[in-house]
């Protein structure tokens, strides 16, 4: 039999019988640790990462927007014709006050909207309710006129 031929041949034996597995899989077979599990938490440390390196991003952000803002209030005030001092001061104060009541307002639309969901839910819920009732006592008006007995409505 030629080298190479019998090279291959105890290759395949020696993978048949279970030897030469690829590295980590007889870490695999002993049931240690599954695949599932190493790959549920080779993606819960990508998430990690995702959101450490998100969070480590922010704050630039925030500081951006934040001197963008103090920028666009500048202007509006120059505009306004105020001077450095305190008129300046004071259309400040009132375009970051006007700011602020825009973010309340805005989380107060959203909160009412949440509410009026849920309300809408519950009279959703009522009205199916009632409609439920309806075809009962219809189902059991025709069961009286065929002269049967009735299914009680709950």
């Amino acid at each position: 039999m030629p080298q190479r031929l019998r090279a291959a041949t105890e290759i395949n034996l020696d993978l048949k019988i279970g030897r030469n597995r690829p590295f980590g899989e007889d870490i695999m077979t002993n049931n240690s640790i599954s695949a599932r599990t190493t790959n549920v938490r080779l993606s819960a440390l990508l998430v990690l990462a995702a959101a450490l390196g998100g969070c480590a991003s922010s704050p630039g952000l925030a500081q951006n927007s934040d001197r963008s803002a103090y920028r666009e209030d500048s202007q509006t005030c120059e505009r306004f014709g105020a001077d450095r001092g305190r008129a300046f001061t004071q259309c400040m104060r009132d375009q970051q006050q006007r700011r602020d009541d825009a973010a309340v307002n805005q989380s107060e639309q959203i909160r009412n909207l949440a509410e009026a969901g849920r309300s809408n839910a519950a009279a959703a819920r009522e009205n199916l309710e009632t409609v439920r009732r309806i075809r009962c006592n219809r189902a059991a008006e025709r069961a009286r006129e065929r002269g049967e007995e009735p299914e009680r409505c709950r």
